[in-house]
């Protein structure tokens, strides 16, 4: 096993060490957000919130993300000057009213919700989510006030059959007189791009043609594009805007849009596209690109109509996933760019420290606000800032039973897995997003005095099926520390080390945890029987770069035989440190 840790951190070392230099650059050791002088620095939630898509409700904003497969669904947060957010609401609470699949007995990645997108009807004085389940096609909730309640998911359908898999990255644009449309991209299995263009019913739920594809690879549009996504559809001074991102020849992303004056693109001869006869659109040149390539994310106005900004998530996905950034935008000429772009040019990069640090807030007078993060478990309604791997199943957890504590009782993983202690499949597993920090010292404290033999619990930092945790087992009537890994992302496949340390003495009734991380990703474990005196324990762990997530760090519980144990969880406590 140590010949296998060495190469397992020398691999991660390769994947994280050039990026995190970029990163240390640009983020400045860790410092993010409302500078506490009018100003503020990118990124804004240094965190994974990926896929943005964002509306302003009056001289409110609201910001929906990627959830995934975790619960509850479409976690919606709040802002008054696009820096300073809160956690505001959750549109879909139950996920498996998308698909049953999505529960704790039957944990399948990676569906769930991505990439949504949030719109208002003026004619039917509606709001709509509409999203994509890469496994299932598209769904929508909707509300008549932007705090809810929504509906519960409907599958959007043409001539009464559901999208299907492979469709993703919606965006819905409705007109004053409450016609819609929906822009999506579809990827076909020899990995083509078509990105389609559809009339939409009023209730959001029915697509009304067979479609047009509007965009596919190098079909002329573009600079040598490889595929087109991330799509976005509005409308400005009687121009139709398809903003997508494109992935370039050389695999990095950039922004861009295409515009007509008339939905269907314009004729050779000037004269409108239709349905029947589309028309081409203008395509202009990439307006954004650079460092870890922006894409996904929406444009959003201040109240009194006079700036613009572009509220994205970075891509090339480090440590902590897809961090959102607010860049300062104008419009020349009816093209929108980073308000550093050079004159007579239509972009400019995101190298460019300007965009970065020390930005005039978009509104003054709001004070420092950041997401939710520590958490007392004093209400009977667990905080929205907490993600369930999977739909829970409320029998099993609360907060009422012991006012003060979140209870988690012990389930067993999934028996068709065939395999015991694998973090990434044991239910009653609830995490957060992991911040990124200089540093970040995060620690619980559980009492574990109605733990039983094959029970496991403790505290994870995760991403997908990758894992470090720390935590306590109890084996053959005794309790012991335990160390767990997974190396699913280096192996491709489940590889799980869950090793026994030190014997806990019979009497302890209260284990203290502690995860203590870098801006670089370096986490190491500790413990304590008494909430004072530390040590370390475990494997040092790096963090490594993948994928579609980023990091998450919170607390499990199972039992490898049968749905037994629990332990109560006092408090969940966020030290944040940054270079300040």
């Amino acid at each position: 096993m140590k010949l296998n840790k060495r190469i397992v951190g020398i691999i991660a070392f390769l994947f994280t060490f050039c990026s995190n230099a970029f990163s240390q650059q640009y983020y400045q050791g860790g410092v993010w957000g409302d500078n506490g002088d009018g100003t503020f620095n990118n990124p804004v939630l240094p965190a994974d919130y990926r896929d943005p898509d964002i509306i302003r409700v009056g001289s409110d904003y609201y910001m929906i993300t990627s959830t995934f497969w975790m619960s509850p669904g479409i976690t919606i947060l709040h802002s008054k000057d696009l820096v300073n957010w809160s956690y505001f609401s959750a549109a879909v609470p139950d996920i498996t009213k998308i698909n049953k699949l999505y529960t704790w007995y039957n944990i399948t990645y990676p569906g769930g919700i991505w990439a949504p997108c949030i719109s208002y009807n003026k004619k039917t004085k509606l709001y709509y989510i509409h999203w994509g389940d890469n496994a299932l096609g598209f769904f929508v909730v909707t509300a008549s006030s932007i705090k809810g309640p929504w509906s519960d998911p409907k599958e959007v359908t043409f001539q009464g059959k559901p999208i299907g898999p492979r469709h993703d990255d919606c965006g819905v644009l409705w007109e004053e007189d409450g016609n819609g449309y929906m822009v999506y991209n579809e990827i076909g299995f020899d990995r083509q791009f078509n990105n389609h263009l559809h009339k939409l019913s009023s209730d959001g739920a029915t697509l009304l043609d067979s479609g047009l594809v509007i965009h596919q690879n190098k079909d002329g549009y573009g600079m040598n594009q490889t595929g087109a996504e991330a799509y976005k559809l509005f409308k400005k001074d009687g121009l139709y805007y398809l903003w997508h991102n494109e992935i370039a020849s050389d695999g990095k992303r950039r922004l861009c849009m295409m515009r007509s004056s008339c939905m269907y693109g314009k004729q050779a001869d000037g004269t409108d596209g239709n349905f029947e006869h589309p028309g081409k659109y203008e395509h202009g040149q990439y307006f954004i690109w650079g460092y870890r390539g922006p894409n996904q994310g929406n444009l959003v106005q201040t109240p009194d109509g006079k700036d613009w900004y572009l509220v994205t998530h970075l891509d090339a996905a480090e440590i902590e996933g897809a961090p959102i950034c607010v860049v300062p935008m104008k419009w020349e000429n009816g093209w929108v760019m980073p308000i550093t772009t050079p004159k007579g040019e239509l972009g400019a990069t995101m190298d460019d420290e300007r965009l970065w640090r020390n930005i005039k807030k978009p509104l003054q007078g709001q004070a420092k606000t950041i997401p939710a993060t520590s958490d007392e478990f004093s209400t009977p309604v667990l905080g929205l800032q907490w993600l369930w791997n999977h739909q829970p199943n409320n029998k099993y957890w609360s907060l009422t039973e012991r006012p003060g504590f979140l209870r988690l009782y012990a389930l067993s993983p999934l028996k068709y897995w065939v395999e015991e202690n694998n973090l990434a499949i044991a239910g009653n597993t609830v995490y957060q997003r992991l911040v990124r920090n200089k540093q970040n010292t995060i620690s619980c404290k559980l009492d574990i005095s109605k733990i039983v033999n094959d029970q496991n619990a403790g505290l994870i930092l995760s991403h997908y099926r990758d894992y470090s945790a720390i935590g306590v087992a109890q084996i053959g009537d005794k309790r012991f520390l335990r160390y767990y890994e997974s190396e699913a992302f280096l192996s491709n496949k489940d590889k799980n080390i869950a090793i026994c340390g030190n014997e806990i003495p019979s009497e302890t009734k209260e284990l203290f945890l502690k995860s203590v991380s870098d801006f670089n990703g370096n986490n190491q474990f500790y413990y304590s029987l008494n909430g004072k005196d530390y040590m370390a324990f475990g494997e040092k762990y790096q963090m490594r770069n993948s994928g579609h997530r980023g990091y998450y760090i919170g607390l499990f519980n199972y039992n490898n035989k049968k749905i037994e144990g629990y332990i109560d969880v006092d408090r969940f406590d966020y030290e944040m440190q940054s270079s300040r």
